[in-house]
């Protein structure tokens, strides 16, 4: 720095009737001799990266002195990039003096320069140079699910249906205007945990077992990089279907009703009364045999899961009724006979007969709910005899097959009733219920149809 004194004008230029001007310079800043060694940083990083700029004080700077780093542009020059992460107060000698350095995610992948400067005195310590910055890489995800391309962003969700597939695709980082040229590597990751096998750029998903959080990493020359974190999930159907009942008696209809959609369409394999119904529930009305009810429920993104009910009409009964016929006879008598019996008695009279009974008690025999079934196995028809005293009582009969559907049901209201078993369809094992007033099961006989 020069200073011009002079007077009177302070010009630099010394007037003839002038005194000469005395100078007196005073030192205020300290040791000017302040130096550092040592100076290292990694010579190859990428963008986003954060290195370590090391180094150690060999002669003390000021009080108050900080430090700090400077990265230059692509051709070497420095513009007061400062990519420390902060200043470093230091100016006692030292060792191992290091400052954290982030190189900037804007950074243009080429060789670059790095300066260490501190502030009091201010001074360039020293200046790395050929240090390599490459672009870190950053995949772009995208998937394609039913035949259609979608963007996904960072934890963003992909919801498909069970039987979906989804095809998960990572884009290549574009670095400098040039794409992956081939030479770029792949690995998905899934819940954290690299995928075995799964090195392409693109990665199927199919099904509740490929639920979880999924991301992939591009693998370049220089650098590297992740993309973002998505998650796949699969809808799960929870809705149910019911029945007001499983028989139809006229008057009453049946109501089915269907939970867990957002849409719903009815249907049946045989004819009944429901026309083109989208509600939730239905009302059902046999016109004449036993049918299955079916829904298609529709959930989540566009799944469809379809359920069903079988019902069955119990106003046509498809059997053979036998009412039981008093007979009387006449028997010629021709003697009197008292006789006081509390056992079973078989007579040969030839005279008037005057039996005079007494009912001394009452012991239920063990089989008064005992159906008499046959014949078993059968070939077609089945014939059951219904007890007395079930007859017109409530009790009711049922026929399941071997998976437990329903295949008949009656009231006990005659005493036989046959039963075509030709019409359920395979041959096999049947299992026959007698239910009492209250519907428990009281008696069951297996049914083989041959």
């Amino acid at each position: 720095t020069t200073l011009a004194i002079g007077a009177p004008d302070n010009d630099g230029n010394l007037a003839a009737d002038s005194s000469i001007g005395h100078v007196r310079v005073y030192s205020v800043g300290g040791n000017s001799t302040a130096a550092t060694t040592n100076h290292s940083i990694s010579l190859q990083a990428c963008t986003g990266d954060i290195v370590t700029y090391s180094f150690d004080i060999t002669v003390p700077y000021n009080v108050g002195n900080s430090f700090f780093v400077e990265l230059s542009n692509a051709s070497g020059t420095f513009n007061g990039n400062v990519v420390s992460a902060s200043n470093l107060f230091a100016y006692g000698v030292s060792l191992g003096n290091a400052i954290d350095v982030l190189i900037p995610d804007t950074t243009s992948q080429g060789v670059y320069s790095v300066r260490l400067i501190s502030t009091n005195p201010a001074t360039i310590c020293d200046t790395i140079g050929n240090i390599i910055i490459g672009e870190s890489l950053k995949p772009m995800l995208s998937y394609v699910s039913n035949g259609v391309l979608n963007s996904i962003g960072n934890n963003d969700t992909i919801r498909a249906c069970d039987s979906d597939t989804v095809l998960l695709t990572a884009d290549s980082t574009i670095v400098n205007g040039i794409g992956n040229n081939g030479t770029n590597t792949w690995q998905w990751y899934k819940n954290g945990l690299p995928i075995a096998g799964a090195t392409n750029d693109s990665l199927y998903l199919i099904g509740s077992n490929d639920q979880g959080e999924y991301y992939v990493v591009e693998s370049g020359n220089l650098c590297d990089g992740e993309s973002d974190t998505i998650h796949f999930e699969v809808e799960t159907y929870t809705g149910s279907l019911t029945a007001s009942g499983l028989y139809y008696n006229p008057p009453n209809n049946i109501t089915a009703i269907a939970t867990g959609g957002s849409s719903y369409q009815w249907s049946a394999d045989k004819p009944v009364f429901i026309d083109d119904v989208t509600n939730d529930s239905v009302e059902v009305a046999l016109m004449s045999d036993s049918t299955t009810l079916f829904v298609d429920v529709n959930y989540g993104v566009n799944c469809l899961y379809q359920n069903s009910v079988f019902l069955r009409d119990t106003n046509l009964i498809i059997c053979d009724v036998f009412d039981t016929i008093p007979v009387f006879d006449t028997i010629p008598v021709f003697d009197t006979t008292y006789v006081t019996q509390i056992d079973t008695l078989y007579l040969t009279v030839t005279d008037t007969l005057i039996i005079d009974v007494s009912l001394i008690g009452i012991n239920p025999p063990t089989f008064e709910y005992q159906l008499r079934v046959y014949p078993n196995p059968t070939i077609s028809y089945l014939y059951i005899e219904v007890p007395q005293n079930m007859i017109g009582r409530s009790y009711s009969m049922e026929v399941r097959n071997s998976i437990g559907q329903s295949m008949f049901g009656v009231g006990l209201n005659q005493p036989l009733v046959q039963i075509n078993f030709n019409s359920f369809g395979a041959a096999g094992s049947y299992t026959l219920l007698l239910k009492n007033p209250q519907g428990a099961v009281i008696d069951t006989r297996i049914i083989v149809l041959q």
